[in-house]
């Protein structure tokens, strides 16, 4: 459990330290830990999607009718988030050309 000892995650999960260390080596469990996360971060970032459509409205507004400072405000608001964004569009398309160009390799030593 995030954010907890390993004290306080056996003591929660009604298991030993020592049982806690073991099936935290076991790979099913990690891959099941892995696939519960995945799940939470999956309903958190739909949230914050629904969230940001909002947010994108409150800005407009401010752009619109707000008083100079919070339009100048705004728009570095929304600048930001463009360069951010895109940013890490570009690195997760670079993680994916990386992780194609490994298979590649791999594949080709395979052949030799």
């Amino acid at each position: 459990m995030e954010g907890l000892s390993r004290a306080e995650t056996a003591d929660r999960a009604g298991v030993s330290e020592r049982t806690l260390r073991r099936r935290l080596q076991d790979p099913d469990v990690l891959k099941s830990i892995a696939d519960v996360r995945a799940e939470l971060h999956g309903e958190v970032l739909g949230r914050l999607q629904q969230l940001a459509f909002k947010a994108v409205e409150q800005i407009d507004e401010v752009l619109e009718s707000g008083t100079d400072s919070s339009r100048i405000a705004a728009s570095k608001l929304v600048l930001d988030q463009l360069i951010a964004h895109k940013r890490a569009s570009e690195d997760a398309r670079l993680a994916v050309l990386e992780i194609a160009h490994a298979e590649v390799l791999a594949q080709a030593g395979e052949r030799q």
